[in-house]
């Protein structure tokens, strides 16, 4: 099928963990055309000087892979409409963490803005990444995406949600191991993850096998992804394994987890008792077979895990 009559996929967040993901998986099964709406685009044909360089190389290469990088600001409703006109589906992401734009009111305009302009677009389906509600533990970046979420589903418009897990990613960044002053490799991680909590997991580069499907065939659906449910002490044994390094975990007990309760953190986390969160093993293989589990995806990865 010729590009012109193609489908159009708009991914928002293109440049991020997610939307990049989705960009990788949408190009590759070749059905749609792709165009990224980003809020910065104009550093592809004028100045980059306002932006990282880092987000300039990532939009030029998405537009020498042949994306259509169009402009949209997600606080402005108009601009975002803009980038809608003529599309069929949309993946929609918002950021909690943008130190400008982000937070909870921030967030939920972002998401708000997404449906509006969606619905006033006639958009034949949108696909949302979402978190659950932690009533009444108030986790804020989950809370502001689930108020998202029933703001779609009041909306009418033909949309499928999908609820993510915490990212083995998240061990090359954030979770990132560091060496003491001795050289010792330590899991010395902020105190918003208990010890032995259980925690919902994938991997985000993953995240565009559903979203693929999600246009496919599961219109009017949930999807709750989850590779596997792991614990801080489960993870430092396993990339001990791997790397064939000792590894020490810092140990965060109730008392520490207790006093970080007023850190936007993953609280939600940590009160599950092992329960997925709405989130289905089944489902998430049997869409996507390939699953990765967070062994697969550590022996990948452990130059990016181990502090250098």
């Amino acid at each position: 099928m010729t590009r012109l009559l193609q489908k159009i996929i708009v991914v928002t967040g293109a440049t991020g963990a997610q939307g990049g993901s989705v960009v990788r998986f949408l190009l590759e099964d070749g059905s749609f055309s792709v165009r990224a709406g980003e809020r910065h685009v104009a550093i592809i044909n004028i100045d980059p000087s306002e932006i990282t360089q880092i987000y300039y190389l990532v939009c030029a290469e998405l537009a020498a892979k042949g994306v259509e990088v169009v402009t949209a600001n997600l606080l402005d409703v108009e601009s975002v409409k803009g980038a809608f006109r003529g599309a069929y589906g949309v993946f929609g992401v918002t950021y909690f963490w943008d130190p400008r734009d982000g937070g909870v009111e921030k967030e939920i305009a972002q998401g708000k803005n997404l449906v509006d302009a969606a619905k006033a677009m006639n958009v034949s389906h949108f696909v949302w990444s979402t978190l659950e509600d932690t009533s009444p533990i108030q986790v804020p970046h989950f809370d502001s995406k689930a108020r998202i979420d029933d703001y779609l589903k009041e909306s009418g418009v033909p949309r499928t949600s999908l609820c993510t897990s915490f990212y083995y990613e998240n061990f090359t960044g954030w979770f990132k191991l560091t060496k003491n002053a001795e050289g010792v490799v330590e899991a010395n991680w902020p105190p918003i993850l208990m010890s032995d909590a259980p925690i919902p997991c994938y991997a985000v580069e993953d995240t565009g096998a559903w979203v693929l499907q999600a246009f496919n065939e599961w219109i009017g659906k949930d999807i709750g992804v989850i590779a596997e449910i792991l614990t801080p002490r489960r993870v430092v044994e396993m990339l001990s394994e791997i790397s064939g390094e000792p590894i020490k975990l810092i140990e965060i007990n109730e008392e520490a987890f207790e006093k970080s309760k007023d850190l936007p953190g993953l609280e939600w986390c940590c009160i599950t008792n092992g329960n997925a969160g709405g989130r289905d093993f089944e489902q998430t293989k049997r869409i996507y077979p390939k699953v990765q589990s967070f062994e697969t995806w550590a022996k990948a990865n452990i130059d990016k895990v181990l502090p250098q």
